[in-house]
């Protein structure tokens, strides 16, 4: 119905990490304690032992005695791992089943976090990009990058759209009496 009025609708996907309840980070974490093979043991990153995330200085967060990398150390939201080809295509097998389905794209949530390196980040950006390609005409993504505009220029190069939060950030002052919008207009052209 919304296609007959031109009206494209695009989902908001999060892309970093899932719930502790996902049954694949169950059966993963119950794999991991019980050394048994599951192909989800390795759609996350766990560890018998703590550890700090590399880049951002959080904590393992832990479950059963099992230390795993979680979203900004959020104990409910462990992050995928994204060095698991499995996981890069577990993604693009729910992008076609909603593309499938009539969605014209997606907003991927927090993707900055996917890994905290932009020249990852566009490797795997890069990836979906290219496999959905292959299928479909014409797939719409956005980034949720929540950072200035010059940390998120080098994000365009995966052939993904990205929010614009600086130009945000500068009408919501405006609006608030606190800046001249058109003096920020003037500056960024």
């Amino acid at each position: 119905v919304l296609h007959a009025h031109g009206i494209d609708v695009i989902l908001d996907i999060v892309v970093n990490h899932s719930s502790v309840e996902h049954p694949y980070f169950v059966e993963g974490l119950q794999a991991f304690k019980d050394n048994t093979e599951s192909p989800y043991k390795d759609y996350y990153l766990f560890s018998n032992t703590y550890f700090t995330h590399p880049t951002l200085g959080y904590g393992a967060a832990s479950l059963d005695g099992v230390y795993y990398d979680a979203f900004y150390g959020i104990t409910t939201m462990p992050a995928f791992n994204y060095d698991n080809m499995a996981v890069r295509e577990m993604f693009i097998d729910i992008f076609s089943y909603w593309l499938d389905k009539g969605v014209a794209g997606f907003r991927l949530d927090a993707s900055k976090h996917v890994y905290d390196d932009t020249t990852l980040n566009n490797e795997v950006f890069t990836y979906f990009v290219d496999t959905l390609a292959l299928t479909y005409d014409d797939v719409y993504f956005v980034n949720e990058i929540w950072a200035s505009q010059s940390e998120v220029i080098p994000y365009f190069e995966s052939g993904m759209s990205n929010f614009n939060f600086d130009a945000r950030n500068w009408i919501a002052a405006a609006i608030a009496g606190d800046t001249n919008y058109g003096m920020y207009l003037e500056t960024y052209q």
